[in-house]
Parts: structure tokens; sequence; C-alpha cells
């Protein structure tokens, strides 16, 4: 079973999983409109056999008749005189220049059943450059797809890859189709492929492309590379909504500690530009005052109560306010003596987790430089598990962040290893940092 869930109650975890279906599902088909163009399509000149042979009056009067008016855009009267010329074509090349001025009376006309058939006509009489081959093959498929013939236009693109590389967006066409037909396997190795090119180019590849990988990996319930491409996604595209993605799978950490830990992650999800319901703020505001951040839930509160608690269930509302009361006075406190208080207490422990705690608060309140001190000093207490150190990375990297110190904080980040979910919170942070 897929992981996914907000981790802030019932209605948040059904809202996480629309936005993670939503945007997934909605990107099955990518058209070949960038991986073909009609201009590809053979010009009007005549190659260059007709035209210094010696050819018969019978062909060479309606022939160069039709030239002179597809010059001037008269492709009827051009096909006219054409069907004039054919029966007196003699040779391989009178042939292929008849085909060829049909091509473009019918690229001029629009007419895309026709120019199909003329444009195989060239390549079944031979005798084209190998670049020009390789422009009528690409056009065919693309006008295939336009005429919503996909399997032969999949066929040949397939074909075009095989013999030529292929395209990014031919190889990304591939594997849309691939995924509609659920062969995952395609679809993650031509949308990679995709990937790869454009990268290659110097060009960042469209995040579709990259969805099509997360799709195929999601249908098949492979949660480690899924959420490994969202977070390749988020690279190149940081948006809010890739970014609570990888957030929210915090939640589901073997040793994740939701009454512990879930500030950290509505943290990130503010961070990442996430708009929170208002009950979820008023989640967030309560998990800060249960973790001793008074300062950081009167803040959240604050926002809260200018809207007289718009949003919350009125049942729940006295609650919440009674809660904005308790962090603006605990609040004050603080300021006054409190985290003073609180940091004898932790100097006098036998273990390093009371820095840490006190840290945090500060953190919570703004004063970044105290909490990377404390937080210092409780990693050199000791006494802490693997879990609170992963922790105590996090928001120290949060407090550098916060000051400004971005390559500081990342490289803080990047040590960050656990179960808890402190290791994906700080992976999501590096990459909120580089928005």
């Amino acid at each position: 079973m897929v992981p996914i869930g907000f981790g802030l109650g019932k209605s948040s975890k059904l809202r996480s999983e629309e936005l993670m279906r939503t945007r997934i599902l909605s990107v099955i088909a990518f058209g070949l409109a960038g991986a073909v163009s009609t201009a590809a399509i053979s010009g009007i000149v005549a190659p260059p056999a007709v035209a210094q042979a010696k050819v018969s009056r019978e062909f060479g009067e309606p022939y160069m008749a039709a030239r002179d008016l597809i010059q001037s855009k008269d492709y009827k009267g051009a096909l006219s005189k054409l069907a004039q010329a054919e029966p007196h074509a003699s040779s391989k090349s009178e042939k292929l220049a008849i085909e060829q001025l049909k091509t473009a009376c019918y690229s001029g006309l629009g007419d895309k059943t026709e120019l199909i058939k003329s444009l195989e006509n060239q390549l079944a009489i031979g005798g084209l450059p190998a670049n020009v081959v390789k422009n009528h093959r690409t056009t065919l498929a693309g006008l295939y797809d336009q005429t919503h013939n996909q399997a032969k236009a999949v066929s040949m693109t397939r074909d075009l890859i095989k013999d030529y590389g292929g395209s990014a967006e031919q190889n990304a066409y591939v594997a849309s189709d691939a995924l509609q037909h659920k062969n995952f396997k395609d679809a993650i190795s031509y949308a990679d492929k995709a990937i790869e090119i454009s990268k290659k180019d110097g060009k960042k590849p469209k995040e579709g492309w990259y969805q099509i990988v997360q799709r195929a990996y999601f249908e098949q319930k492979d949660n480690d590379h899924f959420y490994a491409t969202v977070e390749r996604t988020a690279a190149d595209y940081p948006s809010s909504a890739n970014l609570e993605i990888l957030i929210n799978r915090a939640t589901s950490a073997p040793h994740f500690d939701r009454a512990n830990n879930m500030l950290d992650v509505q943290r990130a999800l503010v961070a990442a530009g996430v708009k929170l319901k208002p009950l979820e703020q008023a989640e967030m505001g309560e998990a800060a005052i249960s973790r001793e951040n008074p300062a950081e839930s009167a803040k959240i509160f604050d926002a809260l109560n200018k809207t007289s608690f718009s949003g919350i269930d009125p049942s729940k509302v006295a609650r919440y306010k009674s809660m904005y009361g308790k962090a603006q006075s605990d609040a004050k406190t603080d300021e006054a003596t409190g985290l003073a208080g609180r940091e004898k207490d932790a100097a006098a422990a036998g273990k390093g987790d009371r820095y840490l705690a006190v840290a945090d608060t500060y953190l919570g309140a703004g004063n970044y430089a105290k909490a990377i001190e404390l937080i210092g000093k409780g990693m050199d207490k000791g006494g802490l598990d693997a879990g609170q150190i992963a922790y105590a990375k996090l928001d120290l990297g949060l407090a550098q962040y916060k000051s400004g110190k971005k390559e500081e904080a990342r490289k803080t980040w990047a040590e960050v290893k656990s179960d808890n979910g402190a290791e994906n919170l700080a992976k999501a942070w590096i990459l909120i940092s580089k928005k």
C-alpha cells in the first residue's frame, strides 16, 4: 500500500491523497506536437536529376506549369497539371519529382490524409537523401498522431528512436503511450531517456516527463522509486505540490513520533508554500505549545485570531482561543525569565536532550543564534539516541538556514540519517532552500 497521508488529521490525509492522484493521474497524454514538424516536408524545387535531364514534352510542360502554380499557391490547379504529367513519368527520378510536388500541394491544402499517402509514396519510390528520409519518417509519425492513428504514430516513433536515438519529445511520447497501456517498464525507460537527453542538451526536462515515471512507480506500489522520482522532480520543479509529497513521507517513516514531531512536518509544509487549512493551522499552534514553543504558537494563533478563527468548527473555537491565551502568556514569561531558567536546568541535567528542547524553543521564537549555540551544547553533553541526534541536526540546519547560512544548512541536513522522518524532512529542506 502506498503511504500517502498528511498526518494532520483525517481531512488533511484525504487532501494529500487527492493532491497526489490528481497530479499523477493527469499526466498520461503527450502528443507529438513538439516532436515533429511539417516543416520537414520536402519543398517544391525539383530534384537535380529532373531539372538537368532531358524529359518528354508530355511530362515537362504540365510539370513545369504545376511548379509555377504552386509558387502562386494554386494547389488544386497544380494537382490537375500533375495528373496530366504523371502518366508520362518514365524514370524513377521523374516519379519522385511528381510525388514531391504532390507533397507540397497537400501540405499547402492542409490535407493530412493525402499528405501521408504522398510522403509514403516518396519513401517507397526511394532515391531520397538520408536526412530527407529521416525528416519524412518523423513527419509521418506526427501526422499519424494528428489524424488520431496513435498506434501507427507510436510504432513509427519507436522505429525512429531505434534507428536514430530519438529526440527527448519522441521518447516522452512513447513513454506516455506505454503508461496508458500499463507497460510500466517502457514508460519508465523512455521517460528517463527523455529526461537524460534534455539534460544533455542543457535544457530542463518537462515536469510531465518526471510525472510519467512517478505514475509508473506509483501504480506498481514501488514506494522507494516513487519518492526518489518525486525528489528528482522537485530538484527541477520545487513547487509546493512536489515538496508536500516529500514532506508528508516523513509521517510514514517506521519510527516517526507523531506526538513529538508533527511540528517539524508542519514547519516544512509552511516553508514549502503549502497553504494549510484553518484547522491545520490550529493543530500546528497546538503542536507548538505542546513542545514548549509558546512564541511560535502565539504567532500561528495570531493569524487565526485575525479571522475570528473562521473555517474552524465553532465547537472547537473556545478551546483554541484558550490555547492562544496560554501561548501569549507563556511567551511573555519566556521572554522575561523562563528560558534562562530552562537553560540552567539543561546545564545541570545529565543528558543533552534538555538543551535541545530549549534550543527548539529559541528556534520557534526566532532567536537562531541562541538555538545554534544550545544545539551544540546538547550534542556535546551527549546521552542522545540516534533519533534525537537526527532531529537535533534538522533543527540546527533550520537555524542556520534562517540565519542566512544556506550552504552550512545544506551540509548539516545532508548528514541527517534516520528512520524516524528526520531524514525525509532534511531532504525536503534542502530542496526548499534552493527555491
